[in-house]
């Protein structure tokens, strides 16, 4: 009887997504937040669960895996789904609908690239000095990868750096950097210039300095998502699965295969290994958190930062919570295991909290895809659909209080908003003209 049960959940979100659809395809498979974090939640939260349950005796770092934990997460996937199709039908296709934008006008528009190229010089040095302060990558170049793999926990652990100022504070430069890589990306495909594909080599080799800095592997993938994103916008009418997508297989089957295992020191090279870690990385904490937390031990919001309650209540580090289950660790060594914002939803209210989070969710994300759907300018809204997208995907591998009240995007939103200044066209009816008299 479980097994019936687990295989109809399991079955069913694949079974509604492919109903949800129109006539120019898959709704999950376009271009918008919404559908973005719903197709990430699909393959980092759900497709491992078949596997998870198919080895009841230990997956990955799990010794043993509590199959009615796992049927109850794919019943969460099922809420997610539900979520999901059933905002997207009360909104309506004013809010679900994709915007394509005009190449024509993508190459016609003057966007001047002066914000973006003082961004990069504030952020070359920062990028540099992290590196050299004894970096997680700098030990690993020397040829000490244990060493290497305990500086990156420290570096968490200590949070401090560059003048007493957290890393998080400084992450800010990079993610605003992050929209002008985003915005030159756009520049290239459609106007294939040279200053422009210059511009955009010179942000990803800062930013991936970066993020690789502290042996962050995400760096040789995650920039694939912008690419794509920004691609199918722009040639494919918005749908993810077209030619550069298959290219994006190619590459990390071979290169991300190769990659990882001289970064990880592994002797032999396992090409399956970004599918692994895509479809259990993030499952696997979200997993611990499920079954750690049942109705007599809920958190009731305290995995919220401090500021929510103003300072009434201590935050509950979830991700360090889990790393600490899953790996050990004292009180002052540590590091993070995230899981999605399902997760965080269970710890604090159990079956409640994901229903009623997972409809706020989704609910919040359709309403900013028709904001950002308005804006005028052709470049501007589609470097900025496509970052909103990607950023909010991440709920699906960390907790939704850290993205929908975040400085983060509020930064990158300023940045678009007085550097471009950005205008909104809400469109109205056209009146029809009065009817001459031709006689």
């Amino acid at each position: 009887m479980q097994d019936l049960l687990f295989y109809s959940l399991y079955i069913a979100p694949f079974v509604i997504l492919a109903l949800y659809r129109d006539r120019n395809g898959f709704h999950v498979l376009k271009v918008t937040c919404a559908n973005a974090l719903m197709l990430f939640y699909l393959v980092c939260n759900h497709v491992g669960l078949l596997w998870m349950y198919l080895h009841p005796a230990g997956v990955k770092q799990l010794t043993i895996v509590n199959r009615e934990t796992v049927v109850l997460l794919a019943f969460y996937s099922l809420v997610v789904v539900a979520a999901y199709v059933i905002t997207g039908n009360v909104l309506g296709s004013k809010y679900t609908a994709v915007r394509v934008p005009k190449i024509d006008a993508l190459r016609r528009e003057k966007i001047h690239r002066v914000a973006i190229v003082i961004v990069l010089l504030v952020a070359t040095p920062i990028a540099i000095a992290t590196f050299l302060d004894n970096s997680a990558l700098m030990i690993l170049l020397s040829g000490d990868a244990v060493g290497a793999n305990i500086a990156r926990v420290e570096t968490v652990s200590n949070a401090v750096w560059f003048l007493g100022i957290k890393l998080s504070y400084l992450k800010i430069i990079f993610v605003v950097l992050w929209y002008g890589s985003a915005l030159s990306l756009v520049f290239l495909m459609s106007r294939k210039k040279i200053r422009d594909f210059l511009l955009y080599i010179a942000i990803f080799f800062v930013g991936g300095l970066a993020s690789f800095t502290n042996l962050s592997k995400g760096i040789i993938i995650s920039e694939l998502y912008p690419i794509l994103f920004i691609y199918s916008l722009i040639y494919a009418r918005g749908y993810l699965i077209n030619k550069a997508f298959w290219c994006s297989m190619i590459y990390v089957l071979c290169f991300v295969g190769i990659f990882s295992a001289w970064v990880m020191g592994n002797e032999s090279i396992y090409f399956l290994y970004p599918f692994e870690r895509l479809t259990l990385g993030n499952l696997v904490p979200q997993y611990v958190v499920v079954d750690s937390f049942g109705f007599d031990n809920l958190l009731y919001g305290t995995t919220t930062p401090w500021w929510y309650s103003f300072g009434l209540h201590k935050q509950f580090l979830l991700d360090v919570f889990v790393w600490r289950q899953l790996m050990g660790g004292n009180e002052d060594f540590f590091y993070t295991a995230p899981s999605s914002f399902v997760a965080e939803a269970h710890a604090n209210f159990h079956v409640i909290g994901v229903v009623l989070i997972s409809f706020f969710v989704f609910f919040v994300l359709r309403t900013i895809d028709f904001l950002i759907k308005k804006i005028r300018s052709e470049n501007i809204f589609t470097a900025l659909m496509v970052c909103s997208a990607l950023y909010f995907s991440g709920m699906s591998i960390k907790g939704m209080a850290s993205y929908l009240i975040d400085y983060y995007y509020w930064s990158l939103l300023l940045f678009a908003l007085f550097f471009y200044r950005i205008r909104f066209h809400f469109y109205r009816t056209p009146k029809p003209e009065p009817r001459r008299n031709t006689r």
